[in-house]
């Protein structure tokens, strides 16, 4: 209603790289007065772990905070910290927890694969939306995937929609292969999905179940999807606008 703050329900963050949690930040800024938010999602190293564990996300974390508590703070929001096997209900979406970086902790050193690569501290969830599926891979790596495979079924795994992991960097594979996803999602350029062999063997795996074209690269548009009659369809598409990918 006019007059009325836009009320978001959630706001969901995978890990604390910038590129990930940065935009976030900056849409705040911009738009705290307009705003309300009612939860905020994320599952970060904590600032008290070792150093070497948060090398990569130390900083970004901590303007995070810096931002949540000047323009979100008023907004009584709920904080919520997702963990492995928990499921979420907001409205008519089902949020389930695949992934959290706790996954990968040593037990004998309390150390994590994260200390070698941040990514890993990424959080993997699937989205259920319209009786369809999303999984959402942020940038995880090999020892992620290697516990997601681990932990779950070939039922579990499947999913209609896919959005690769890392901008493609890393070979996932054997995960897009269990995911069967008839929808790509690319974060990355068609040059930069396939720029070595590595990112081509990500993308065959992936392309592989993709149905009517429905691949979509981050580079070439913002698309509008729509399950219709039961079937995911393309209901616009916008330019991308700004620099390049």
């Amino acid at each position: 209603k006019e007059g009325e703050k836009i009320r978001i329900a959630a706001w969901y963050m995978s890990h604390g790289h910038p590129d990930h949690m940065a935009g976030f930040c900056l849409f705040v800024k911009k738009y705290h007065k307009e705003l309300s938010f009612e939860r905020i999602f994320y599952n970060f190293p904590s600032p008290n772990s070792p150093t070497e564990i948060l090398a990569d996300g130390r900083g970004t974390y901590s303007k995070l905070l810096t931002y949540i508590d000047k323009y979100v703070k008023d907004d009584n929001f709920v904080f919520i910290k997702p963990h492995t096997g928990q499921e979420f209900k907001l409205a008519d979406i089902t949020v389930n927890v695949f992934y959290t970086h706790e996954d990968i902790v040593n037990p004998t050193t309390a150390l994590s694969e994260v200390a070698n690569d941040y990514n890993n501290s990424s959080a993997v969830i699937k989205i259920t939306v319209d009786g369809k599926t999303f999984m959402f891979y942020g940038d995880v790596n090999k020892p992620a995937m290697n516990v997601i495979l681990a932990n779950n079924s070939d039922k579990t795994l499947k999913c209609d929609i896919v959005q690769l992991a890392h901008h493609v960097i890393n070979d996932l594979s054997k995960l897009y292969h269990k995911n069967q996803a008839t929808v790509v999602l690319v974060p990355q350029s068609p040059n930069g999905a396939t720029l070595n062999a590595t990112r081509r063997a990500a993308m065959d795996a992936a392309k592989k179940y993709a149905t009517n074209g429905m691949i979509y690269y981050a580079s070439e548009s913002t698309v509008g999807l729509r399950v219709i009659n039961g079937v995911i369809t393309n209901v616009f598409t916008a330019p991308v606008h700004g620099g390049r990918y």
